[in-house]
């Protein structure tokens, strides 16, 4: 479970190589989630496409949520 003790959502990283983190949310609620995503690195002029996921339970295939770009003048992009 991914809900520290006074039942918030908490991140956990999944690949440390590839930087990728999750959220799991347990209880049937509306959520308002915010994220930015800012790179460490990145080569000037070059763009970068995130995607954001959501799989299901007993599911092996993700839908994507949003796709968000960061281009070549930006370092971060925030997603809502």
């Amino acid at each position: 479970m991914l809900l520290d003790e006074k039942g918030d959502l908490v991140w956990t990283e999944q690949n440390k190589s590839e930087k990728n983190s999750k959220i799991k949310i347990m209880d049937d609620r509306n959520y308002f989630i915010f994220i930015t995503v800012t790179l460490q690195e990145r080569t000037p002029g070059e763009n970068y496409t995130v995607t954001l996921y959501k799989t299901p339970d007993g599911s092996s295939k993700p839908d994507t949520i949003l796709v968000g770009d960061i281009t070549g003048t930006q370092m971060s992009t925030g997603f809502m």
